[in-house]
């Protein structure tokens, strides 16, 4: 079985990346793979052929008008290229992991449905997090040319449905697995020394929350609690990029330096700041309002790290028994969760991590579920 792969998110760095070259690595002794990924990813694997077509001038740019134009005409091109690679290589199935510009993209692929036996799609999200709603009649359409839509749990798919219950019947489950190549080493020196110092003089539990910071995320959740409910020497970091316009946080943000033991810090965190971060964490939290599944939950079972979460989307279907502390997905009810889950001693808050992470890597390998989607999705 010949297998085409397409995602232009997966490059050097992204959490994407880390996704798709699992999942490529999971189907490569499985059938005959071909990846279309970005021009900066590092696989050479000899597993699997590579296409390194989409953005290679973008995605050295700084954001702006000028790089939206050209990622514009970089994504075009790229689809040229996997048009012509789809017919001369006549693959038995085509899988889009991600679609960018969904007006365009219907119309793309389209034209791969006619190359190929069998086109997937992976919906990561039901609705974009951002301005979701205003997309879905786009996705409707889109979702319409393809054979199967893959969903990463029982619990989206059910969300999938009450968006669209007219594909139903096309919707697997594909589990997300756990990711490559991580490590536990970072380069002190590459860590801003502000965080360095909040770190070292936090005396009691230490509790992040990173990524993107958006209302879905409920990152004022986490520092509004942390404001009301935490006067002691535990302390709180986030972090990740901000996006503009998160009127439940910026009422919050003009009052934040009067804590000491909340830090804030609005960017992206470089690769050695993130490991850093989370190896020096007692406990992460994710208070999302709104989610699908998060690659957090991985990097943190790779260090045996506990999580607490709300009960949104699939998140729940990733943690065993006493693996994670699930929290109501009530602005008010958070609180009551995040009290309970600050009270425990950091000797229980250890012996919860090395629980998740043994749950994980037992139970969400890609070979497992490269095997499942090959004979229950491809073959079908």
């Amino acid at each position: 079985m010949k297998v085409l792969v397409i995602d232009p998110w997966c490059t050097k760095g992204s959490n994407l990346e880390s996704y798709t070259i699992g999942l490529c690595e999971g189907l490569a002794d499985k059938v005959t793979l071909t990846l279309c990924c970005g021009f900066y990813e590092e696989c050479d694997s000899k597993q699997f052929d590579v296409k390194k077509f989409f953005f290679r001038l973008s995605d050295t740019m700084k954001d702006g008008y000028i790089r939206k134009i050209i990622r514009g005409i970089e994504y075009c091109i790229a689809y040229c290229k996997i048009i012509g690679l789809a017919s001369r290589e006549k693959f038995d199935v085509i899988h889009i992991e991600w679609a960018l510009w969904y007006a365009l993209d219907i119309r793309i692929f389209s034209i791969l449905k006619k190359l190929s036996n069998k086109m997937i799609y992976t919906a990561h999200n039901v609705i974009p997090h951002i301005n979701g709603e205003k997309y879905i009649e786009q996705l409707r359409k889109l979702h319409s040319v393809f054979d199967n839509i893959l969903v990463h749990g029982e619990s989206i798919k059910e969300e999938f449905v009450t968006y669209f219950p007219e594909y139903e019947k096309k919707i697997e489950i594909q589990y997300h697995g756990v990711y490559f190549n991580q490590t536990e080493k970072y380069d002190v020196t590459a860590v801003d020394e502000k965080l360095k110092k909040f770190v070292n003089n936090c005396t009691g539990k230490l509790c992040v929350c990173p990524g993107l910071i958006f209302y879905n995320k409920g990152t004022d959740r986490i520092i509004r609690y942390w404001m009301d409910y935490e006067k002691g020497n535990n302390c709180l970091i986030v972090a990740g990029k901000y996006e503009k316009k998160f009127t439940e946080l910026d009422q919050l943000l003009s009052r934040i330096n009067d804590y000491d033991n909340i830090l804030f810090i609005p960017r992206f965190l470089n690769d050695d700041e993130f490991r850093y971060l989370l190896m020096n964490s007692d406990i992460i939290s994710i208070p999302y309002r709104h989610a699908s599944m998060s690659g957090i939950v991985y990097s943190a079972a790779f260090l045996s790290k506990p999580i607490a979460y709300t009960d949104t989307g699939a998140l729940k279907e990733y943690f065993g028994e006493n693996c994670g502390f699930r929290i109501s997905n009530d602005d008010f009810l958070f609180f009551d969760g995040m009290k309970e889950v600050m009270k425990k001693d950091k000797s229980e808050l250890k012996t919860i991590g090395i629980n998740f992470h043994e749950w994980i890597y037992i139970n969400y390998t890609w070979e497992s579920i490269a095997k499942n989607l090959v004979k229950n999705t491809y073959q079908k």
